[in-house]
């Protein structure tokens, strides 16, 4: 079965495997907050502090930012089975070390990271880490594009239940809604853009927004043709901007498709031609949307030059 996430599309060809990086840079970012490495403590909130272990847990995360798991693997498990180590400490060398199983190459120790990841959760039950580890015993089972994902979805759906205030349930929010869509069945499809649409409406800023509306955009206009339900994920991608600027003249000329051939609102599509002709010039789809826009503007001079 062709995953149609992955297709070559107008808007972009490889976003899931964005996203999936962007999802893993915030767990990542959490990682290294407690070793100091300059990372936005407010994605955890108040953190203990490393002590006895500092140097090594700051080392080792150095050689793991370098994808050195060589050198990183021996020091996570150094600080991991120090006697003198802090409970956080161990659960933090814990972590980087099934991250070192995971990504371990040639071949992944998938197994060895699983029962790292469990152990975090089962005897550090307490730790902010936990929901984090959660989101990877799923990530480490969850094989997209096949039926059956459940067992692995139901850790996703723990980080939901179970740790509702720490920012881990943005990406377990999105992990989970990614695993219901590429179901590619009409219920579970449903159930995915149900929980990304409560879940914008509860959490309207958090930092994932942009690719939980980048979902809803393709689910209601991709698959289930519907535009009007489409078109406001469709703008707020649009305003809010994909990490990649290559992209956002995809996305102004996506709305302004809908809005013009789709919607019939040719006078609102006339906006976002514009954005593309004053902000993103060098395009390829600069010179097109300059034409549909004279076009507009000649049979509609009523056409704002303001907001949709």
């Amino acid at each position: 079965m062709i995953d149609p996430f992955l297709r070559i599309r107008r808007r972009s060809s490889t976003l899931y495997p964005g996203v999936v990086f962007a999802a893993a840079m915030l767990s990542g970012a959490i990682i290294t907050t407690a070793t100091g490495e300059g990372v936005p403590s407010a994605l955890l909130g108040s953190r203990r502090v490393a002590a006895a272990s500092a140097g090594e847990l700051s080392q080792a995360w150095q050689a793991y930012g370098r994808s050195n798991l060589e050198q990183a693997e021996p020091l996570f498990r150094q600080v991991a089975e120090a006697t003198n180590s802090s409970a956080g400490e161990r659960c933090e060398a814990l972590f980087g070390l099934a991250w070192c199983h995971a990504f371990r190459r040639p071949l992944s120790d998938t197994l060895g990271a699983i029962e790292i990841f469990a152990r975090i959760t089962q005897d550090f039950s307490d730790d902010p880490l936990v929901p984090w580890a959660l989101i990877e015993l799923g990530n480490l089972r969850v094989k997209k594009g096949q039926a059956g994902q459940e067992t692995g979805r139901k850790f996703y759906r723990q980080v939901l239940a179970r740790h509702a205030e720490s920012p881990a349930v943005h990406e377990a929010t999105l992990r989970l809604a990614n695993a219901l869509l590429y179901e590619l069945t009409d219920p579970q499809m449903k159930e995915g853009a149900a929980l990304l649409e409560r879940h914008l409406q509860q959490h309207p800023d958090n930092p994932l927004a942009v690719i939980m509306h980048f979902r809803l955009d393709y689910y209601y206009g991709d698959i289930r043709l519907d535009y009007a339900a489409c078109l406001p994920h469709a703008i707020k991608v649009a305003e809010l901007k994909l990490s990649d600027p290559f992209r956002w003249s995809r996305q102004y000329w996506h709305v302004a498709e809908i809005l013009r051939l789709r919607l019939g609102r040719s006078a609102e599509a006339a906006h976002w031609y514009r954005r593309i002709v004053e902000e993103c010039p060098t395009s390829m789809q600069a010179m097109a949307a300059g034409q549909h826009l004279a076009a507009i503007e000649k049979f509609q001079p009523a056409a704002t030059k303001g907001g949709p």
